[in-house]
């Protein structure tokens, strides 16, 4: 696996006219690197100034260019609403995904001190209990 930290400020090969097509350009770049080697590439990027406060980031979120998310084989965004944030909760949510299904949402704990995320699951009694199954 690769760990690209922060793809948004590569340098790309090529300049363009607007930053967003060479933003295209540096994110297919990866996605043909990752099938040549055959290897997973992760990457990050920021949400859109029109997501601040948005308790669910989607496809339409993503900052600068949205090809990014249809160039991916899976996009997954990181919500957190103030509540959550004190209750020291979050939720990932699979907004596009060609190898499974998309609209999961993953509901977790968040321990920053430790740099520990985990799913958090609700036992029959509807308690809430941590744990590593199946998403909800």
């Amino acid at each position: 696996m690769i760990l690209v930290d922060y793809a948004d400020l590569l340098k790309p090969k090529a300049r363009r006219e607007d930053r967003r097509f060479e933003l295209t350009d540096l994110y297919e770049n990866l996605r043909g690197l990752a099938g040549e080697l055959q290897i997973p590439i992760w990457t990050a990027s920021q949400s859109n100034r029109m997501s601040v406060g948005s308790r669910v980031l989607g496809i339409d979120s993503v900052a600068e260019d949205f090809n990014k998310v249809a160039i991916a084989d899976i996009a997954i965004t990181v919500n957190q609403t103030r509540e959550e944030i004190i209750g020291h909760r979050l939720r990932y949510i699979v907004v596009g995904s060609r190898i499974g299904e998309s609209n999961v949402v993953v509901e977790c704990s968040a321990d920053w001190k430790t740099s520990s995320v985990i799913e958090v699951q609700e036992d029959f009694n509807g308690r809430h209990t941590n744990g590593t199954g199946p998403a909800h």
